[in-house]
């Protein structure tokens, strides 16, 4: 895949399980496992990360389990101890503005991206991350009842000549918010939910915009999301034209429902949620994954099948 020019890779790896404590507190690992995860995971090819400031155990936590937490860890988890820097293929994209209500809560809410927080933010990912330039920093949602979206990344400018940063993203925008953000510095990705469940960047051209202009797409829920983490969503019961395409390559759902995203749009780049060394190995497998046009028919007709609710 492509990101601002540069060749990434298409399958990386989401970090949110491994810093957030919800929906259920004791499945986030602790730092060890958490760092011990992203080795194994580097160790099978991934070399893109997504992370945010606000993915921490407690993010209340003035001290070490606060705001930056996840980004340290994975500079710990992905520095070379002798250098005590990244490797050169190493791929960060982090982000900011926006922030979970409570530490109990499952609720999250843009901050108001004043651009001058927004830039004493990218400071801390920044130093999180070695003081070395971030590859990808990325508004984590725009609030322009506070804050219009061309001023706050008066923030991520600054930081671009700065040399704090090297390529800049926008999360969870319309088009109009793109072009209005463009307009004050170059965008490179846009991350928004999309999915099996969800085709709406389909319906209302978000994904066609971005391909004709050369930014990436990262999909936020691209299995489901926390639906899926609390069974209420099945890629294999909900879509059983895939459950049996996949079975055909020997695949898993998941592996096969990610390779067709790429395959239908391909300036796709995943960053599917690492919660543990497997789940980040059958994401990638996806990678060598081809669909006839047969398959690829049957895949864009797919809906999901109607669940009844329980009494």
């Amino acid at each position: 895949a492509r990101l601002a020019g540069e060749s990434v890779d298409a399958f990386g790896m989401g970090t949110l399980p491994l810093g957030v404590s919800y929906p259920d507190p004791s499945k986030r690992p602790s730092e060890d496992a958490a760092i011990s995860l992203v080795r194994e995971a580097a160790s099978a090819g991934c070399e893109l990360f997504d992370v945010a400031d606000s993915y921490c155990p407690n993010p209340a936590s003035k001290g070490g389990e606060g705001f930056h937490w996840a980004e340290r860890m994975l500079f710990k988890a992905l520095s070379d101890p002798a250098t005590g820097r990244l490797g050169d293929r190493v791929r960060i994209a982090t982000k900011a503005g926006m922030a979970r209500i409570s530490p109990e809560s499952n609720g999250w809410r843009p901050t108001e991206c004043h651009p001058e927080a927004l830039y004493q933010s990218i400071r801390g990912s920044y130093q999180a991350l070695g003081g070395q330039p971030i590859f990808l920093w990325q508004l984590h949602h725009p609030n322009d009842k506070a804050t219009p979206i061309e001023v706050s990344m008066q923030a991520a400018k600054r930081a671009v000549d700065e040399g704090l940063v090297s390529n800049v993203g926008l999360c969870n925008v319309t088009i109009d918010q793109i072009e209005r953000a463009s307009k004050v510095v170059p965008v490179a990705s846009v991350q928004a939910e999309y999915s099996l469940y969800h085709r709406k960047p389909e319906r209302d051209g978000l994904l066609q915009y971005c391909l004709d202009r050369g930014i990436a797409f990262l999909p936020t829920c691209a299995l489901g999301g926390l639906k899926a983490r609390r069974g209420e969503r099945s890629l294999s019961d909900d879509f059983p034209p895939l459950k049996g395409i996949a079975a055909g390559k020997g695949v898993s759902e998941c592996a096969c429902a990610l390779a067709y995203m790429r395959r239908k749009w391909p300036n796709i780049v995943h960053i599917a949620g690492g919660r543990s060394a497997e789940r980040v190995r059958d994401a990638r497998s996806g990678s060598c994954i081809g669909f006839s046009d047969q398959e690829m028919r049957v895949l864009d007709g797919m809906k999901p099948v109607s669940r009844k609710k329980k009494a």
